[in-house]
């Protein structure tokens, strides 16, 4: 298992970060955020001859990453308060 899958599988399972001072269902959540991120990153890496890659996917991506790191900014600011 490398360490996105890792992290992945820690996010997205309640008993492996158990000891996180964040919500476990907003981790959870954005642990599967992450995997369909990966997912589609995978299919744009390995596999290209076997996709079509437009530019609203592209774009689509680039805002699911930016929302994803509003969530963590979010969830790291309600863990501060």
């Amino acid at each position: 298992m490398n360490h996105h899958t890792s992290l992945i599988s820690y996010m997205t399972n309640a008993s492996e970060c158990k000891l996180e001072p964040y919500d476990k269902h907003k981790l959870k959540v954005m642990g599967y955020n992450l995997k369909q991120m990966r997912d589609a990153r995978n299919e744009a890496d390995y596999h290209i001859s076997e996709v079509t890659v437009s530019r609203e996917m592209a774009e689509a991506g680039l805002e699911s990453a930016g929302l994803f790191f509003g969530k963590w900014i979010d969830l790291k600011e309600a863990k501060a308060s």
